[in-house]
């Protein structure tokens, strides 16, 4: 789903925005959020597609939604779209707690835990990240 500014109030998933200007990656990463995991689990994703953000850093994209609501900002970058796993940049909106990168196919973790109330971000970090990478799911 592509949001437009005007539609960012009311939304209560995560957002994905995209900070790098690959299209057809862009897509498919769109596209794969709708499919379910082995596990039987995705993540519940607003894709945002707003030219202002392309080469964005985390401040710019912290300033830009502000909303109290947003528990996590999921960024997908040039890094995203180049490297195995597609590992999504994932920044906390108030800018408390580091950032860091979770695989495509792992960010539902993020997202179900935050949205649940079950982890906090700082405690997603200090729980979950080794190395500024989001441990999957398999090494627990």
């Amino acid at each position: 789903m592509f949001v437009w500014e005007s539609e960012l109030e009311d939304s209560a998933s995560p957002l994905v925005l995209i900070t790098a200007g690959r299209p057809t990656k862009w897509q498919k990463l769109c596209e794969d959020s709708l499919h379910e995991n082995e596990l039987g689990f995705r993540a519940d994703l607003r894709f945002v597609e707003e030219p202002r953000f392309l080469g964005a850093d985390e401040v710019a994209l912290r300033e830009a939604f502000p909303y109290p609501e947003a528990v996590v900002i999921f960024a997908v970058d040039d890094l995203t779209l180049s490297q195995e796993g597609r590992p999504v940049l994932c920044i906390d909106p108030e800018g408390q707690a580091p950032s860091f990168r979770a695989d495509f196919d792992e960010i539902w973790q993020v997202d179900n835990n935050l949205s649940t109330g079950n982890l906090l971000f700082d405690e997603i970090v200090d729980e979950c990240v080794e190395q500024g990478y989001l441990k999957p799911i398999a090494d627990y």
